[in-house]
């Protein structure tokens, strides 16, 4: 039996078949085990840190470190490599032990370096493996560590807040994030990693999930609280959606192809515990502040999935995604809008639960081809559902000003969807050209003036976009992401631009800040994508090609950040090299002047590796070992935006568009997006007093503030033209 040292603070759940009925919480780690006398006078210690497990061989005083014999068997081939590395080969995959580092312990506990490593010694490629050794003190006891080398210091990329790698010795993809009232960050997806490799921990491989539902929560400090395993007994149980109604009400959905899901039904929810066949079947969960189970059910038996998760403004559940119509429990609600499943393999849902978490109102929507619902957003006066489809979904006229298409334009088209509180559709439109038309995974956001974003990837050359006002791009080189913009009352298309190049691009997410500025991102191969610097914001300015053998696949996430008036302020490529399958990032989540990125990649940390990686220090959680070969690893990154002052817009005479302030050092600001009649920048303080004036010329659109002689506080800037247009913003700091 080992003894155990340094209990870990983070704990795990399993909601899975095995661990029915009640589930195995609370479950910790220690960052220390200890097998004493494993062999004669040798113990056996494993060490788990932020780089990855070692183990310790601890000689005793007396032995010869040379009669240690490893014994392994299972694999195909066992060798040493030209850099002194075991490698097991065994099913496609190999398994690697570094060269061990040696060294003595004195009698006062001091470490002794040897200047010399242990190297290791096979026996004809077959299964035993010794260790050949220089010079030692034979009345000190030898160590011999093996793992990965301890941890480099790395340093911060500009405002970088955090950056790690979020998974275990698998796959694992995170496609959805969220933050509860307390400023607690959760990320959702699945893993294909044994539990205790996720994130790392001490000990051997005792399990394998298949593919569970992970959903992980981390402090406002980053710190990683714990994490929730859920699921059945058999693969493919993926993780789509998370929202936070509380600090201890967490929703998740997704689907499964399992019929053993983790069963725990809630009095008064609508709870479906029967399952069948071997298709998917959308699921519903619901934890606690701590990570417990509080219900979880499937949701339909055909062949259904949950794309989408959102809270109206009533604090109640909704879910979007797809049914074949065969076991989608389909529920009218009085007043509330209802369609007929309408063909082809699939349309598709929307579903609307009670406080109880009670099924109140579940449609389906789309046409006589395959059709898909794919996200949704709620604000207090209703909400917003976004899919695809590839026939002639049902229209609802949005009155007099809004974007109605009629048919579909060709290929697939992206659908809006637009409800009051009461369930009741207002607008209902297809959205695209004459090719592919598919909105991100998260691609749906409302705005705090309340106008609806939508994002995307499209082929199609024709998509009708619109300039509106800031940065616009009017045409499509291929496969670009798209950008839209609709205005909350009149649903009138305000802005549409494509993001196009030389190369893919496709927008995932969107979000906004609390200011209305705009943050988008997702995945390119576009070396001509539309950069922007911002002094003191990550910033890459490359692509970075991805080799693999004889593959050049150049493929890294991007980040564009727009101000409310569109005015492009920073856009940066994100990622590096070394990788097959490079990043993507799927959500975004604003909180507290950060932003959080989360995805995707296949990269793994070496010299020639630009991923951006930073670890804050305690308590935040960091991991910056890529388990490779795993096909692709999780991340997780919070850009500093605090950067972004003040956006407030205090009322036009003749627009609408509002200034941006962005601080770009202490006390000196960038001012832009005023209109070009502007001739003079004013700045004052409470009291309405003028402290700062400088003239503008045209066709400047952008000054440079230096303030550092102002008192930090509240101070109004506004710029006046001849026609006395003025745009006004506030900017406050600390």
């Amino acid at each position: 039996m080992p003894q155990s040292y340094d209990l870990k603070a983070h704990h795990k759940n399993f909601f899975l078949d095995h661990t029915a009925p009640n589930g195995l919480i609370e479950v910790h780690g220690y960052d220390i085990l200890l097998y004493k006398d494993i062999f004669e006078d040798i113990d056996l210690k494993f060490y788990s840190g932020s780089s990855g497990a070692r183990m310790t061989f601890i000689c005793q005083p007396g032995f010869i470190p040379g009669n240690l014999v490893l014994g392994f068997q299972g694999q195909d081939s066992l060798n040493v490599d030209v850099n002194g590395t075991l490698r097991l080969y065994r099913n496609g995959r190999w398994l690697e032990f570094r060269q061990a580092q040696a060294y003595q312990v004195d009698s006062l506990g001091g470490v002794v370096p040897l200047n010399w490593n242990a190297e290791y010694q096979t026996s004809g490629g077959q299964g035993t493996v010794s260790f050949q050794f220089d010079n030692y003190d034979p009345h000190l006891p030898v160590l011999l560590q093996i793992g990965p080398e301890p941890m480099v210091d790395v340093n911060a990329p500009d405002a970088l807040c955090w950056g790690t790698y979020f998974g275990g010795d698998d796959g694992e993809r995170i496609y959805a994030s969220t933050t509860d009232s307390d400023g607690n960050y959760y990320v959702v997806g699945y893993s294909l990693s044994a539990f205790v490799t996720f994130p790392q921990t001490v000990g051997i491989q005792l399990v394998s999930s298949g593919e569970a539902v992970f959903l992980t929560k981390f402090s406002p400090d980053h710190e990683l609280l714990w994490t929730v395993y859920w699921g059945g007994a058999g693969d493919h149980t993926v993780g789509w959606g998370v929202v936070a109604k509380s600090a201890q009400e967490v929703y998740v959905t997704g689907y499964s192809v399992d019929n053993s899901l983790f069963n725990w039904p809630q009095s008064g929810a609508y709870n479906d515990q029967l399952a069948s066949g071997g298709q998917r079947k959308a699921i519903v969960g619901k934890f606690d502040g701590s990570g417990n189970c509080l219900w979880s059910t499937y949701f339909g038996d055909g062949r259904e999935a949950a794309y989408g998760i959102a809270l109206d403004g009533l604090d109640r559940l909704l879910i979007v995604g797809e049914t074949d119509g065969t076991g989608l429990p389909i529920q009218p609600m009085s007043g509330a809008t209802s369609w007929s499943y309408t063909g082809g393999t699939r349309d598709g849902f929307i579903a609307l639960f009670g406080s109880d978490d009670e099924l109140l109102w579940c449609t389906p929507y789309g046409s006589d081809e395959d059709d898909a619902a794919t996200d949704v957003r709620a604000s207090g006066t209703g909400f917003v559902v976004a899919g695809w489809s590839e026939g002639e979904v049902t229209t609802v006229d949005g009155g007099a000003f809004a974007y109605d298409q009629s048919t579909n334009a060709g290929g697939t088209d992206a659908f809006l969807l637009a409800f009051n509180q009461n369930a009741v559709c207002t607008w209902a439109t297809p959205f695209g050209g004459g090719g592919e038309d598919l909105p991100g995974t998260n691609s749906l956001t409302i705005a705090p003036n309340g106008d609806i974003l939508l994002v995307g990837g499209t082929t199609s050359t024709d998509m009708p976009i619109a300039p509106g006002s800031g940065w616009y791009d009017p045409s499509n080189s291929g496969q670009a992401g798209f950008i839209l913009r609709f205005a909350v009352s009149s649903r009138q298309l305000v802005w549409g631009t494509y993001i196009s190049g030389t190369g893919e691009n496709v927008l995932e997410c969107v979000t906004t800040d609390a200011f209305g500025n705009i943050y988008v991102a997702g995945y390119t191969e576009d070396a001509t994508l539309p950069l922007a610097e911002l002094n003191g914001v990550y910033f890459q300015d490359a692509l970075v090609s991805d080799y693999q053998g004889p593959v050049q696949e150049g493929l890294d996430a991007m980040l564009m950040v727009f101000t409310p008036s569109h005015v492009l302020v920073h856009s940066s490529y994100l990622g590096g090299g070394s990788g097959i399958f490079g990043e993507n990032i799927c959500t975004l989540t604003w909180r507290n002047a950060l932003i959080y990125a989360g995805g995707h990649t296949s990269k793994h940390t070496d010299q020639f590796s630009f991923f951006p990686l930073y670890n804050p220090g305690a308590p935040a959680w960091f991991d910056d070992l890529y388990f490779y070969p795993s096909t692709r690893d999780g991340f997780l990154v919070a850009l500093c935006t605090d950067l972004f002052t003040g956006v407030a817009d205090h009322g036009s005479f003749e627009t609408s568009d509002q200034l941006m302030v962005l601080e770009t050092d202490h006390r000196r600001f960038t001012v832009l997006g005023w209109d070009p009649s502007s001739r003079s920048l004013t700045v004052f303080d409470p009291s309405g007093k003028i402290v700062h004036r400088m003239a503008i010329s045209a066709p400047q659109r952008s000054a440079t503030l230096n303030l550092a002689h102002l008192s930090p506080g509240i101070y109004l800037l506004r710029t006046e033209g001849h026609r006395r247009v003025w745009r006004e913003s506030c900017c406050a700091k600390h």
